[in-house]
């Protein structure tokens, strides 16, 4: 193990290329494609601002109230068609 941690150390040393530790990546801010993921993401986001405000507590948050609100907003939505009407 020793020897192979000695190689693997000389190798890194004289690398050709330099080798990048790691990309810092932001979050995502675009809004999901999908219309179930996009209801979701909205659902999240109205649920936070209430918890924000001192309407709801976090406790009382669920998974499943989390996708009822957002099969409410999916149902409500109107479709969005990816083809574009003449």
């Amino acid at each position: 193990m020793e020897r192979w941690a000695r190689r693997q150390y000389a190798r890194s040393t004289h690398a050709l290329a330099p080798t990048q530790g790691e990309l810092p990546l932001g979050p995502d801010d675009r809004p999901p494609r999908d219309q179930w993921k996009r209801a979701i993401a909205q659902a999240r986001a109205e649920i936070r601002a209430l918890i924000e405000d001192g309407q709801l507590s976090h406790d009382e948050i669920s998974d499943a109230w989390i996708a009822q609100w957002a099969a409410d907003l999916f149902q409500t939505e109107p479709p969005v068609s990816s083809a574009s009407s003449p």
